[in-house]
């Protein structure tokens, strides 16, 4: 495994990690990379059936790239609420 040089957030089980994150309209594709490495760069969807698909992941990161005001999947239907949805 590839280590930085340099303390941890305080403790031995964690490590300060830069990433990079961009969407991929085309691919519709969440793509995570570390530019410190050469070799960690990963994608995740929410593609139903895909090996990539993480929910989770992909709605957090979503909301993240939507606020930051750069290309992002829609929001989710679920988290999108209209005045009839509350009665």
């Amino acid at each position: 495994m590839h280590r930085r040089s340099g303390k941890s957030a305080g403790n031995t089980k964690t490590i300060p990690l830069t990433i990079s994150v961009w969407y991929d309209e085309k691919t519709e594709h969440i793509h995570l990379a570390a530019p410190e490495t050469d070799w960690f760069h990963s994608t995740i969807n929410d593609r139903e059936g895909s090996a990539r698909r993480h929910a989770n992941l992909f709605r957090k990161f979503g909301k993240l790239l939507r606020e930051a005001g750069v290309a992002a999947p829609a929001e989710p239907a679920e988290a999108i609420q209209t005045p009839e949805d509350d009665g």
